[in-house]
């Protein structure tokens, strides 16, 4: 809840009442590890359902003027599978983003820990670097 007032009160974030209504659905239907069950199952005794379910229960029954709600769910059932795909999208991009950042850190702590070849430029002793001149001089 912390985190709903904190976004509530940032002035650019002025539509929080819209989605108010989502996230208490959302919290009242998530599961409790323990008991499995949801808070408003506990307190209600039924399930909640969501306008997507109740409309389409709705429409089995044979309530209202069906050809206008069939069409509503078609459209509203397109239009959650459009959003559902982007948000896996974008949910992929995200995760190669994070992937890609954590192993680029990763490879430079690797890289910073790994010792460095020390030069020796008195290496006459050295059977590595006698003949060739030309390359960096490593120490024996």
């Amino acid at each position: 809840m912390q985190s709903v007032r904190v976004y509530a009160e940032v002035p650019l974030q002025q539509d929080w009442d819209e989605i108010v209504e989502r996230l208490v659905f959302a919290m009242n239907n998530s599961q409790d590890t323990t008991r499995k069950e949801t808070p408003f199952f506990l307190v209600h005794r039924w399930e909640a359902q969501s306008t997507l379910k109740a409309m389409a229960s709705s429409l089995k029954r044979g309530f209202g003027s069906q050809s206008d709600a069939l069409t509503w769910s078609r459209d509203v059932n397109h239009q959650q599978e459009i959003e559902l795909k982007l948000a896996k999208e974008y949910q992929a991009v995200g995760k190669s983003r994070r992937e890609s950042e954590h192993n680029n850190a990763l490879s430079r702590q690797v890289k910073a820990s790994l010792p460095r070849p020390r030069v020796n430029e008195n290496s006459e002793d050295c059977p590595q670097n006698a003949e060739d001149t030309s390359e960096p001089i490593v120490a024996c």
